[in-house]
């Protein structure tokens, strides 16, 4: 038995570690936007907005809605509608960055391990990006990428 967890520890650690890096290849891609707008030289979005967008992520993962189908119990976060409406009111490298620091913020109050912390941020930040750059394309909206 204690073969088959060491089996399974060591490939749920790969998989975790994959998310991490796309995570933080996600977040590399947003730093020149990020940097720019905060020294001055690029467009920066309201720092109101980014606290909302912060504040909306964070909330959105707290807050879990259970919705019991049979015997079946499955838990519902608003996270992903939190960074839809951030990718709607600025771009999507603001988002990224709002995503990761909301997720901390909701991984700090909920206490969690590093690991989970790093894989939630990440998954958050991977899929910010890819929200961004799917909208950015224009893919679903009938026009030709």
């Amino acid at each position: 038995m204690k073969r088959l967890d060491n089996e399974t520890d060591r490939r749920l650690s790969l998989l975790v570690g994959l998310v991490v890096v796309c995570g933080i290849a996600a977040l590399a891609v947003s730093a020149p936007t990020v940097v720019a707008g905060l020294v001055g030289d690029g467009s920066r979005p309201p720092l109101p907005m980014l606290v909302v967008v912060v504040g909306l992520v964070a909330v959105g993962t707290l807050i879990n809605v259970r919705v019991r189908v049979r015997s079946t119990s499955h838990g519902i976060s608003w996270v992903d509608a939190a960074q839809l409406v951030g990718l709607a009111m600025m771009p999507y490298q603001w988002v990224v960055v709002a995503a990761a620091a909301g997720m901390t913020v909701a991984n700090v109050v909920r206490r969690r391990g590093v690991v989970k912390s790093a894989f939630a941020v990440a998954k958050e930040s991977a899929c910010a990006t890819a929200g961004g750059l799917t909208d950015r394309t224009g893919v679903g909206q009938g026009q030709s990428t």
